[in-house]
């Protein structure tokens, strides 16, 4: 049995930006679509690393294992001079850092005189990668590694520097968020929350243990292990746990108990149990003597070298422990070299170098740790001495690298948690998932709740990250609190804020009325009423939308009421499936922040409108969206949400009979030049190129473009009005399911419709037949040089009509036709000598349509 360093095993991951909802299904692991396909707000792990970032999540989640697969495929690819990752729980001071970094910062120009605000994204195709792993372990304050990162911005020019940060959620302070902007540019635009496995994960996980996937995944729901599976480290505990004994725990303290007394007695595949020195219980209690030592007095590991050559560690000589009597449960024992090296050797210690090892994971370390002091009854006092350390301010706190240690004592002893929680509720509540104990439970919500109301957040709002803190007494402790917070005069809102939270969190169904009515009071800042909204829309959608909708009419009232839009977006987000067209149209206004809530809604719109709706929003787009005189046209997103309505009217069942809805709206707008790109609905699956249902709905759009058409630049942009280089995946979605991938193209007609381009022209009057020409033009440019063009081009002339596409003598064969001139288009003085894409054509007045006489509406290529 081997323990990962975040996990071994293969796995994709995936984060979503900060501040963004995971989406999760009931079970706790990320939503995932049938084959390639995700959700839009779920980011592939590389994509998301391809410019300097910071990765958040919680303990054991594997940002160290993912960030290393990152750093590996960069340093086995091209154009990448030097990577370096820096594990800053092994830092403890500004030399450390820079020492530690050198390969990377040796090759850095000084600062230039005006500081750097960090990389850019496109600066950041370069050289050099720092990976700067557990923020949240480093020994520094967060005042501290602040300092550092502020000195190196003004020490070395990190243009060129890309920089990958990870940390536990919580312990990203505002201080280092702040920071890490200042110092390298990385805001919460490129701050990322490490997503949990998907439950497909399970099922790869457990066939690369040698476990049948059907059986470990039934075992997990029998057991209720959810929690613990959809983590990397605790899935590989649990697959171990599951290959020797068949079940799995529910709790992670039971996992833990069984699953680690099993890790120490492996030590290779080539070893058998009953070579190692000593016994199961032996080996435990050493290992845990040995974390707890690295643990409290900040060590990296144990060296068993007199002379340990790594100077830049931190590391105990085994001689600390030699001789030591080690008491358990119905024996005692001396400790010994062979025991030391034996267990500094199994799965559950790491190496550190030649010949040192130091725990495996920072959250195995936690646990051994709390398992000796517990074991030994160390009484409170020495506890005491151990966690609590005093601030920067002289107020009693729990450092943030023994947090976890803290929640795992009070996992395995109930009875220090009263005062543990007390001293340090956030620092408890972020691991509150490790405790059982509802009286505790109880406690950590007291505790944050005092903290909100008599103390501004330390860490900022530190209970968006909060886990879950059910209990059976959580619904009437957060009514009393919400009812007394209430009733006192208005000021700071965090403790409001909080409550929101928790009753979110928890799914307190109960309380829905009285956030509701937290949300339409007009007497609270917008930014608490919105978030009031949000819970509301958690607690049970169709029940806070009655409630809910007032909030609406009094908003178009008073927009004062709302200045950064994000009320209104979060009561349309809950209101929009019960709002009748004429109420969703009605309730829409140019956005004044961006991004907000509101502008997220109105991006997703086009995708979340039912059939009815979508002819009524385009005829209220055209005057609004795309409209330049608009105070929409303001908006950096109206042409992605143009876009968007675009590809919504043109897919399901009904799209044909739209077409003609959406000519009339597209041929003013194309006029505006928009970076439009073909809707997705009209562009072809991968995996089935030559859609017919496609074309066809391709084909029926060009010939509604060309009966509307009023003049030659209508007929120009029909043919090439396009985004040639459009920016977005190429996938229609609706709601939370997203399409195929779809081919990329830049025009409605491609080389295949040259024939029924021909005939579509012949049949066109004199008035409309020159508002195809352009089209025909640009299909011809496409295939005049390959025989099938030249082939169609013959096959399609007439003699003696009116139109003809051969050189206007007598018919000769296609071995002896003349060449002519390039000249295009010429029977009406339609002549699109333009560059291809989003030139704009001549405005050189046009002669009116001819009577029709011979003419060549093709040319072959001079």
């Amino acid at each position: 049995m081997s323990l990962p360093k975040g996990c071994r095993m293969q796995l994709d991951r995936f984060c979503v930006p900060v501040g963004e909802d995971v989406p999760v299904d009931s079970g706790g692991f990320l939503l995932s679509l049938p084959g390639r396909h995700r959700l839009p707000s779920v980011v592939p792990l590389p994509d998301a690393c391809a410019a300097s970032a910071v990765l958040l999540g919680e303990a054991g989640i594997g940002k160290s294992h993912a960030l290393s697969t990152v750093l590996e495929a960069r340093q086995n690819g091209p154009g990448r001079e030097a990577c370096v990752r820096v594990d800053l729980g092994e830092v403890r001071s500004w030399e450390d850092l820079t020492r530690k970094s050198r390969p990377v910062l040796s090759r850095l120009a000084p600062a230039v005189s005006a500081p750097s605000s960090g990389p850019s994204e496109e600066e950041t195709a370069s050289e050099y990668l720092l990976l700067l792993d557990g923020l949240d372990e480093c020994r520094a304050t967060g005042k501290e590694l602040a300092g550092w990162f502020t000195d190196l911005a003004d020490t070395y020019d990190c243009r060129q520097l890309q920089i990958l940060i990870a940390c536990r959620s919580m312990a990203y302070t505002d201080t280092l968020r702040q920071a890490v902007a200042t110092a390298f540019g990385i805001t919460d635009a490129r701050t990322y929350t490490l997503a949990p496995l998907r439950k497909d994960d399970l099922a790869v996980a457990a066939a690369a243990k040698g476990a049948d996937p059907q059986r470990f995944i039934e075992a997990v729901n029998a057991a209720g292990a959810q929690t613990l599976a959809r983590t990397p480290l605790t899935l590989d505990l649990l697959l171990d746990t599951f290959l020797q004994h068949s079940a799995l725990p529910a709790s992670r303290a039971d996992l833990y108990a069984f699953a680690l007394p099993h890790a120490v007695m492996h030590q290779g595949k080539d070893r058998a149990p009953q070579e190692l020195a000593g016994s199961r219980t032996q080996r435990f209690a050493t290992a845990a003597r040995l974390a707890c030592y690295c643990l409290l007095t900040g060590a990296d590991g144990i060296t068993t070298s007199l002379h340990h050559p790594d100077s830049s560690r931190a590391l105990l000589p085994v001689d600390t422990f030699l001789g030591t009597r080690e008491g358990t449960t119905g024996e005692s024992f001396i400790i010994e070299r062979p025991l030391i090296e034996s267990v500094l050797h199994s799965a559950l210690f790491s190496s550190r170098g030649p010949a040192a090892a130091g725990p495996a994971h920072a959250s195995i370390a936690s646990y051994l740790t709390a398992r000796h002091l517990n074991d030994h009854r160390i009484p409170r006092e020495q506890l005491q001495g151990l966690l609590i350390h005093r601030g920067e301010v002289g107020e009693p706190g729990i450092p943030t690298d023994l947090h976890e240690l803290a929640a795992w004592l009070i996992a395995l002893r109930p009875d220090v948690g009263p005062w543990l929680i007390g001293t340090d509720p956030q620092a408890i509540a972020s691991y509150s998932s490790y405790i059982d104990d509802p009286h505790c439970t109880g406690l950590i919500v007291d505790g944050l709740l005092r903290t909100a109301r008599h103390n501004p957040p330390r860490s900022g709002l530190f209970w968006r990250h909060a886990t879950p803190l059910h209990h059976p007494g959580l619904t009437e402790q957060l009514a009393q609190a919400l009812d007394d917070a209430t009733s006192r005069p208005l000021h700071g809102t965090y403790e409001l804020e909080l409550i929101l939270t928790l009753i979110a969190e928890n799914e307190v169904g109960d309380l829905l009325p009285a956030v509701a009515s937290l949300a339409a009071d007009i007497q609270r800042p917008p930014a608490l009423r919105r978030l009031a909204a949000q819970c509301a829309d958690i607690l049970d959608q169709e029940r806070a939308a009655a409630l809910l909708k007032p909030i609406l009419a009094e908003l178009a009232e008073h927009h004062e009421h709302d200045p950064d839009d994000g009320l209104r977006g979060a009561v349309l987000d809950t209101c929009r499936p019960w709002l009748t067209t004429d109420e969703l149209i009605s309730a829409l206004t140019p956005p004044r922040t961006d991004p907000s809530p509101y502008t997220s809604f109105c991006q997703n719109l086009p995708t979340l409108l039912t059939d009815e709706q979508v002819e009524p929003l385009l005829e209220w787009a055209s005057t609004r969206v795309m409209d330049l005189n608009s105070p929409w046209a303001g908006w950096s997103d109206a042409g992605a949400m143009t876009q968007g309505l675009l590809d919504r009217a043109l897919s399901g069942p009904a799209a044909e009979a739209r077409i003609p809805a959406v000519a009339a709206w597209l041929r003013p707008y194309l006029c505006t030049y928009p970076q439009l790109a073909v809707p997705a609905p009209l562009c072809a699956p991968l995996d089935d190129a030559g859609d017919p249902h496609t074309r066809h709905l391709r084909r029926t759009l060009t010939q509604h473009l060309i009966t509307v058409a009023c003049d030659g630049e209508d007929a120009f942009q029909l043919a090439e009005g396009w985004d040639t280089s459009p920016q977005r995946p190429v996938r229609w979605r609706r709601g939370n399911s997203a399409g195929p991938e779809r081919e990329q193209r830049t025009s409605l007609l491609d080389a295949a419709d040259l024939a029924w381009l021909v005939e579509l022209e012949k049949g066109l009057s004199d008035t409309q037949a020159p508002h195809a020409w352009p089209a025909l033009q640009h299909v011809w440019s496409m295939v005049k040089t390959t025989d099938a063009g030249q082939d169609t081009a013959w096959a399609r002339a007439i003699p003696g009509s009116g139109r003809r596409f051969l050189p206007t003598t007598s018919t000769p064969s296609p071995s002896t036709a003349p060449t002519p001139n390039s000249s295009g288009f010429d029977r009406n003085g339609c002549n699109p000598d333009h560059d291809r894409g989003r030139a704009k054509p001549s405005t050189s007045p046009q002669p009116a349509p001819c009577s029709r006489k011979p003419h060549r509406a093709m040319m072959t290529a001079s």
